[in-house]
């Protein structure tokens, strides 16, 4: 974050209370010794440290400086100092401002230079102006980007309403500065509520691809529960996420704790295997992994290692696919993964993946996931059911154990149409269903002035 240190006397405390607001509200953080330093803290090695750490030293001179006799603030004037002669001097740090009619004293920077020499600030005469200049200074002067490191600063107080909405509000801001996009991960790998990780992964999803370096440099170092937050978040992004294929893969390879049995794709390694499906073919590096995992003892590592190689979809992952068809101890849940890739694909893309492992090879396996006892939920059968009609005449072999199981699905009409397609004469196209005649109605239109819905 932007830090600002402002150094004034105690007289002048409402005008630097306004100063400090205006810059708290535009997204700096304000260091004020009144504020910053704890009780029993060594004053000066706190001060000479908020001096040397922060982005800009503000200081703040006026007619009751002027006046003084004796004030901590020239302690401070020659700390700022030493600091400011080892920077570069084109680096504009130390900026004197006026609040009232006073004057900028004439104390030496050099034996050249005083401080009177650099450009100041003069608020009394033109606040708004004079606020806009300093703020050019430390970048924030767009009202955006200002707005987003206020946010920024909520964001981390964790476990507060304030908080969820601050997270909330970048997300839907667009800002991809970096510290926006730390404070997010920040939120989304915090022990704070789940609501404020659930609310910090869709604000990282509404950011897209920009928020994917930083996402992916987190999972390294982060803790279990983090991970699978962080591979949420790169899961929803989609293939735009692909460039964190390396960092997902690495995850592959680490041990982690044991399965949730009542959770499906619960642990990180699961959570990275359903990421890496969401990549597709940009997880081809992960290939020789996801061939080992085909045989592990775990049977949802192995459905979700073969969904992940259907999605690739490449020559190396079609003959991992095909070994484990063809092995009856993996059958059965290679083809469980190969039925789940249908889900979010183009109607017929994984019929051709059937097609390149062989529909004789994946037929027996596909078959047996109608068997009901997969842990991957009846949404599998529904997808096997689907999928077997999409083969056609091919998947002849399929038809007693279709019949079979007609009275155990809630929807029959689907198992009805597969039979069907399955049944039908090659070379012809499955009948259109029949619609019933409706009395003609004028249908609303759209802007454009096609058919529309209210």
């Amino acid at each position: 974050m932007v830090q600002v240190f402002i150094s004034y006397v105690r007289e002048n405390n409402d005008i630097v209370d306004r100063l400090a607001a205006e810059l708290s509200r535009r997204g700096a953080t304000v260091w004020l010794d009144r504020n910053d330093i704890g009780v029993g803290a060594r004053l000066k090695d706190e001060i000479r440290k908020a001096i040397r750490s922060g982005d800009l030293f503000l200081a703040c001179f006026s007619r009751e400086y002027n006046e003084r006799q004796k004030t901590y603030m020239n302690e401070e004037l020659v700390l700022a100092i030493e600091a400011l002669r080892e920077m570069p001097t084109e680096r504009a740090w130390f900026i004197p401002v006026l609040i009232n009619a006073g004057r900028i004293p004439d104390r030496r920077i050099s034996s050249i230079e005083s401080l009177s020499d650099l450009n100041a600030v003069d608020l009394s005469d033109d606040w708004d102006g004079g606020i806009q200049r300093i703020l050019r200074t430390i970048g924030l002067a767009d009202p955006l980007l200002s707005r987003a490191l206020f946010l920024v600063n909520v964001a981390r107080h964790f476990g507060t309403p304030e908080c969820r909405q601050a997270v909330k509000d970048l997300g839907e801001l667009g800002i991809h500065d970096r510290r926006v996009l730390s404070a997010l991960i920040e939120a989304t790998t915090s022990r704070a509520d789940p609501e404020t990780n659930g609310t910090a992964v869709r604000s990282l999803v509404a950011l897209g691809g920009r928020a994917v370096p930083l996402v992916a440099a987190a999972l390294q170092p982060a803790e279990d529960l983090s991970r699978q937050h962080l591979l949420t978040a790169l899961r929803r992004i989609g293939p735009d996420a692909a460039p964190a294929a390396p960092q997902v893969i690495a995850l592959l390879e680490e041990k982690h704790g044991p399965l949730d049995e009542t959770t499906w794709h619960s642990t990180v390694q699961e959570r990275a295997l359903t990421t890496l499906a969401a990549f597709g073919p940009a997880a081809e590096p992960a290939v020789e992994i996801l061939r080992k995992l085909l045989s592990d003892d775990e049977r949802r590592l192995r459905t979700l290692a073969a969904l992940v190689l259907a999605k690739i979809g490449s020559r190396k992952s079609i003959t991992a696919l095909r070994q484990a068809l063809r092995d009856p101890e993996t059958q059965k849940d290679a083809a469980g993964g190969i039925v789940w890739a249908k889900f979010g694909e183009r109607p017929g893309q994984i019929r051709g993946l059937v097609k390149k492992i062989g529909v004789a090879i994946a037929l027996s396996g596909i078959v047996k996931t109608l068997e009901g006892d997969n842990s991957t939920t009846r949404n599998i059968t529904d997808a096997a059911i689907e999928l077997l009609g999409e083969v056609g005449p091919d998947a002849a072999a399929a038809l007693p154990a279709l019949k079979s199981i007609r009275k155990e699905v809630s929807d029959q009409a689907s198992v009805d149409t597969a039979i069907g397609r399955i049944q039908r004469p090659r070379g012809t196209q499955p009948a259109a269903p029949r619609r019933k005649e409706k009395p003609a109605r004028r249908q609303p239109t759209t802007g454009k002035g096609r058919p529309g819905s209210l």
